[in-house]
Order: structure tokens, then C-alpha cells, then sequence
């Protein structure tokens, strides 16, 4: 079933010099099939402006975390989408986490809304630009293909742990996602799938995975911006540390080249649970995980709707800069800044970026 709705939306934000207008919000909660895996189902719930502009709106196709749902991250949408952007969930492999075909439904989801854009009688006719970003949540990942012949990598992960990319378009993802993301981040094939655009900027919050040398491969080819977001009381993807084989934000962004425009936001007090919206139920389980893992530690945490408002601070800053204003200098630098002025008030515990500006 197809679901199609609008409704006025305001919420308080922060203020930010980028704000150019507030639109309100439609969302569309449909059904997507890739007829390269046509038995597999891809629901996906598409929040949007219910109004119009000429040259559309850019997208972010965001993957959930492993063990989580893709309505987790209403705090994103509620605030990302009255500044002018598209923002997709998936909702397949939910509670059956498999990150490589996370990674090919993500990719797919890029082409059929790009394709539905173009559609009269679809509710995102003319409603999307040529660009996008990934994100993704919490994940194991894994990296089945390498493009050897372009070298091309894009890696977008909003994760609860991960995320993804395409043209003029952004990937990301949490946890699960955000392997996901890394994956359907390579250019031209996934398990011999063909796909007609790419992601061209990446995000990704507390991003995690296995350290397989498909994984290093693709970090270290990455061309297309790339912001890692993490917090200190991770326990479950720490920053900062590796445990069991599995590499997170810091090593990850050694092994992103200088070449390529990269940042690293660590969050002070931050959590790996609370990067999602998670329910009481499931929250207080993934609480209950997260400290145990780190019972010697006693790690502070930062009340959750403040870890909310540094995202979306940052999200929509990355945003403006790699999709509206298409990699601009000037937005590089005030992600600089801002980065720079809250490891100065304690927000952030530890900040670098390698984007040829300097604050």
C-alpha cells in the first residue's frame, strides 16, 4: 500500500546562516522493487517540501542501524526537511540485518527515486535535484566489490552505525547502514548489479564494521567528501579505539586520503544508542549493551536531544555545503569553524578536516 501525506510542520531550530526558508512536510511511505532481486521488497518512507522550486531539492538516502527500524530518525527529517531537502529510509533487513544487500537496496533506492522524479503522476515529480548524499546507523562492514578500473569510491554513512552516495546526491546511514553505505558507495557494481547514478558526498554517525581489506580498499580510495561523526561514550563503535577486529572513526579517517576532502567530528558524552531515536523499550536494551561493554569506564552521557541538535547542526551544514552550494569553499570553512569554536566550548572532544582551508 501506498500512503501519501502533507501536513504543516515547525519545529524550533537552531539558528544557522544558511536558513533560507521553512516549507512544510509531505511524506510518501511506498514500496520499491529492484527488478535485478525482483522477489525482494524495499519499503521506504520519503519525507519532502510539499512545496515546489525549480531546481528541486537535494536528497539524502539514509540506511537504519542493525536490530533497528527506519522510523528511528524522526528527529532528522523533522528538522532537515523544512530547510529544502529530501530525506529516504529504508526499511528492509530491519531486524534480519545483511549489509551487503542493505548496500544494493540502497543503491537501487537512488535510481527509482531519480526515475520517480521524473514520473507526472508520482508524488516526487520534479521534487528532487541531481544531487544526493548516504548515511547510514551500527553495522558490520563489509566491502564485496572494489571498481579497480576508475579507482572511485564514495563512502556516505549517517550511521547509527553507517551510510552511502550519488550523483548530486547524498548517502548515509547508522550502524548496519553504515557499512551498507561503504559498500553501495562503489562506483559501478554491486554483486554484478548496474546502477545509473552515484552519491557525491558522504556522512556518518558513530560508523563501525569489520576490518577486511576490501573495507581499507575502499577508504582508500575515497574521492567524494566525507564528514565522520562519533561520540566519546561510544561503547559500542568507540572512536577511538580497536577492539575485536573492528576498526571506527578515527582510523577510519587515517586511512581516507589527504587528497580527499574529509572532516571528523568526535561529540563530547555522545553515544552510540543515541544517535537513533530509539523507543523506551529498545532504548533501555541498547543502553543496557552499551554499558556493559565499558562497566570499568563510567562514561558521562550527553542528554539525547543535545546529541540531536549537534547532528542536525552538522547534517545541514554538510548538506548546504556538498549538495546545495556543490562543494563550496566557503561552506568547507564554516564546517571548519564551527568545528574548531566547539572543541573550544567542550562540544566536540576531538575535531580534524584535511579540505584545503583553514579556519
Amino acid at each position: 500500500m501506498v500512503q501519501y501525506l502533507t501536513y504543516l510542520f515547525c519545529i524550533a531550530a537552531l539558528s544557522c546562516s544558511i536558513v533560507a526558508a521553512q516549507f512544510s512536510i509531505s511524506s510518501w511511505k511506498t514500496t520499491f522493487i529492484n527488478p535485478q532481486n525482483s522477489e525482494h521488497k524495499i519499503p521506504t518512507d520519503i519525507y519532502f517540501p510539499a512545496e515546489n522550486q525549480e531546481s528541486g531539492f537535494p536528497l539524502m538516502v539514509f540506511g537504519h542501524c542493525s536490530q533497528c527500524q527506519m522510523t528511528w530518525y524522526d528527529y532528522q527529517w523533522q528538522y532537515l526537511v523544512p530547510k529544502g531537502y529530501v530525506i529516504a529510509y529504508l526499511g528492509s533487513y530491519e531486524y534480519l540485518g545483511n549489509t551487503y544487500k542493505f548496500a544494493i537496496d540502497q543503491r537501487y533506492v537512488l535510481d527509482a527515486i531519480r526515475a520517480e522524479n521524473n514520473n507526472a503522476s508520482s508524488p516526487l515529480f520534479q521534487k528532487v535535484s541531481n544531487r544526493a548524499a548516504a548515511g547510514t546507523n551500527y553495522c558490520k562492514m563489509i566491502i564485496n566489490f572494489v571498481d579497480h578500473k576508475n579507482r572511485d569510491f564514495c563512502i556516505l554513512a549517517l550511521c547509527f552505525l553507517c551510510r552511502q552516495r550519488t550523483k548530486k546526491k547524498k548517502k548515509g546511514g547508522h550502524s548496519m547502514g553504515g557499512g551498507a553505505s561503504f559498500i553501495s558507495g562503489a562506483n559501478l557494481y554491486i554483486n554484478n548489479q548496474t546502477f545509473l547514478y552515484n552519491y557525491d558526498s558522504v556522512i556518518t554517525l558513530s560508523g563501525c564494521g569489520n576490518n577486511e581489506p576490501e573495507m581499507d580498499a575502499a577508504l582508500e580510495n575515497v574521492t567524494v567528501p566525507i564528514f565522520l561523526i562519533s561520540g566519546t561514550s561510544d561503547c559500542i563503535c568507540p572512536p577511538n579505539e580497536f577492539i575485536l577486529f573492528v576498526s571506527y572513526a578515527e582510523s577510519y579517517y587515517t586511512k581516507i586520503p589527504d587528497t580527499t576532502c574529509k572532516f571528523m567530528g568526535i561529540i563530547t558524552n555522545a553515544t552510540h544508542c543515541q544517535f537513533a531515536e530509539i523507543p523506551e523499550r529498545e532504548a533501555e536494551a541498547c543502553d543496557t549493551v552499551e554499558k556493559d561493554l565499558c562497566p570499568l569506564q563510567h562514561k558521562p552521557i550527553l542528554n539525547k536531544t543535545l546529541e540531536w541538535d549537534i547532528v542536525n547542526y552538522y547534517m545541514n551544514l554538510w548538506l548546504n555545503t556538498t549538495l546545495v552550494s556543490e562543494n563550496s569553499a566557503n561552506g568547507f570553512a564554516e564546517i571548519a569553524n564551527s568545528l574548531q569554536s566547539d572543541k573550544a566550548n567542550g562540544k566536540m572532544a576531538t575535531v580534524d578536516w584535511n579540505c584545503g582551508i583553514s579556519p
